[in-house]
């Protein structure tokens, strides 16, 4: 009986332990792949910050003290998703990543509707 209930018990473990090792690299390549898409998604972000930059500095109907303040507001916004796409590049974990990845539109929404209504003002 003890034989019998030790084969069992290597037979599950030879079952569980591939699959306990695959979930975990599954667990890492869906982390580096939402890591990645993150980065990527703040960078494109990043670039309309900076197009929103020179579309400031051509604008003729503002003053100069204008546009050094609204390029101020953008550069702070650019430092926030900075910040935000070090914080995904040293998340670690699964939900961690999730949330800082899911929190990148909103912010940035927040961010590009304020600069769009700071311009027109």
């Amino acid at each position: 009986m003890k034989t019998r209930l030790l084969i069992v018990t290597i037979a599950i473990a030879a079952v569980l332990i591939p699959a306990i090792a695959f979930a975990s690299t599954a667990n890492t390549n869906q982390i580096a792949a939402k890591k990645t898409s993150g980065v990527n998604k703040i960078n494109a972000e990043i670039s309309w910050f900076n197009k929103e930059i020179t579309i400031i500095n051509a604008k003729k109907n503002i003053t100069t003290d204008r546009k050094s303040f609204l390029i101020n507001i953008v550069n702070n916004d650019i430092t926030i998703m900075n910040q935000m796409k070090t914080d995904i590049q040293n998340a670690t974990d699964w939900a961690t990543v999730r949330t800082d990845f899911n929190s990148i539109t909103p912010v940035y929404d927040g961010l590009k509707s304020g600069i769009k209504s700071a311009v027109k003002a």
